[in-house]
């Protein structure tokens, strides 16, 4: 889900949408759509008067944090999980440094995790 701005008879308005797939009966492939989640209102209604409100309330819905409380529900609170897969042959013009040499960096997001 994202925020969406769009302009009304001149007006701008926030919405939270969804992009989806969808197959095209004419030609039978897929094509993307936006799918609005939810009208949150005019952008005259939450502006706070501050410069660049639009790119502000993009970057704190995206961190998590929203400016307006309308938008607390529709936050994803599910952290991606990341997943490393490394392999060193050692003699390969890949290898860059001895395997030992490297392990600081698989250890260092485990004591991160940690604390």
């Amino acid at each position: 889900m994202f925020l969406d701005v769009f302009s009304n008879n001149g007006s701008k308005y926030i919405r939270i949408s969804e992009s989806i797939r969808v197959i095209d009966p004419n030609t039978v492939k897929s094509v993307p759509k936006k799918k609005t989640i939810k009208n949150i209102g005019p952008v005259s209604k939450f502006d706070d008067g501050k410069p660049d409100f639009i790119a502000r309330l993009k970057a704190s819905y995206a961190e998590g944090n929203p400016i307006i409380d309308e938008l607390r529900p529709y936050i994803n609170t599910e952290v991606p999980e990341e997943v490393y897969n490394i392999r060193i042959c050692e003699g390969t013009d890949d290898c860059i440094a001895h395997p030992k040499l490297i392990s600081n960096l698989l250890f260092e997001k485990l004591l991160e995790e940690l604390r």
